[in-house]
């Protein structure tokens, strides 16, 4: 073990650095080397205190162990599994070759052979939990939308049917009596129709954009176009050609510099707004700055409910890294930055 920790470290592997999945792996890592034993010699392989002569019973054991601590391995890139187990066969076969004295070619070729199912076995689990984890955060970033979409139909939209309803019952009681107030009744309702319309049209163009397919900038100034108040200056800035971005990293930059521009217009009081996107060779870099009234994000959390944490976290699923600069009456800025090209992790 310490020398497959020091071949991790030599790789500024991301397991050293957390805790919780560094245990999880030492853990497999015992039960792997077991099951490559049992495997070899025929003695049988033990975990957590239990014996499990059956090989096909001993990986439901694991398994079923790994589920109730899988929390240790998610938001942990597979990549750094992926670069562990090579490392793990590498320097396990010489040990368990010298360990038990295996000279014959065939329990060679065994040992060989065992170690590598098992380890393909774990890094299998290993996936599975940053899967889980995944999708996870998409169900609740779509539940989100669901419930921010249901939101604006009922205070946009609901609003606005409710008022020409009330304009039209005052019409109808001012007919007879009051012809001239009962016009005006019904000229409010004619206004309240085309409001209602307008808000329609912009959410359904809202909805349509979903899918990204004109890229950031144009999903950006859409979104600005529909959501932002004319009275609150914007300007949208991008440095590079963004439409040739994976559709995924795309959706999610985009999303996040969304939020951010919605918390500036409904909680910063900002009267200007600046984004900016721009991709350079290894990383795409955005941000999102405006004017409004600040917060301390040292006594503050997140100000804003849970948007700044659901940012942070579609920034961490591209294995990015979302950053808040804010000071009281001087604005806030919104930094994100993302890897286009990534190295062994």
């Amino acid at each position: 073990m310490e020398q497959y920790l020091e071949r991790l470290r030599a790789q500024d592997s991301g397991l050293i650095r957390n805790p919780d999945a560094l245990w999880q792996l030492r853990r497999q890592v015992a039960v792997i080397v077991d099951e490559v034993v049992a495997a070899t010699t025929g003695e049988p392989a033990w975990h957590a205190g239990r014996l499990a002569d059956d090989r096909s019973n001993h990986r439901l054991a694991v398994y079923d162990a790994d589920i109730d601590t899988d929390g240790a391995l998610r938001g942990v890139h597979p990549l750094n599994f992926v670069h562990a187990a090579t490392s793990l066969y590498e320097v396990a076969l010489p040990l368990i070759v010298r360990r038990w004295s295996l000279t014959d070619a065939e329990t060679l070729v065994t040992a060989g052979r065992a170690l590598h199912e098992a380890i393909l076995w774990h890094l299998a689990l290993t996936s599975v939990s940053y899967a889980t984890s995944a999708l996870d955060k998409l169900r609740v970033s779509q539940e989100e939308e669901r419930l921010r979409i249901a939101r604006e139909l009922h205070d946009r939209i609901g609003h606005g049917i409710g008022l020409i309803l009330q304009h039209l019952d005052m019409y109808r009681v001012l007919l007879d009596r009051d012809p001239e107030r009962a016009r005006a009744k019904l000229a409010a309702a004619t206004d309240a129709v085309g409001e209602a319309m307008y808000a329609t049209q912009q959410l359904s163009a809202e909805l349509r954009r979903s899918g990204l397919s004109g890229g950031i900038e144009y999903a950006l100034r859409s979104y600005v176009e529909a959501a932002v108040p004319s009275a609150i200056h914007t300007k949208i800035t991008v440095c590079a050609d963004v439409l040739g971005l994976p559709q995924v990293l795309s959706e999610e930059v985009y999303l996040i510099l969304r939020e951010a521009v919605r918390n500036a217009v409904r909680h910063a009081g900002a009267t200007h707004i600046e984004v900016s996107v721009d991709v350079t060779e290894s990383e795409l870099v955005a941000s999102v700055t405006d004017d409004g009234r600040g917060f301390e994000p040292d006594l503050v959390a997140d100000p804003h409910g849970h948007g700044l944490r659901s940012m942070s976290e579609r920034a961490a699923l591209l294995q990015g890294v979302l950053s808040i600069s804010s000071r009281v009456h001087r604005g806030t800025t919104v930094d994100v930055r993302v890897p286009l090209v990534r190295s062994r992790l």
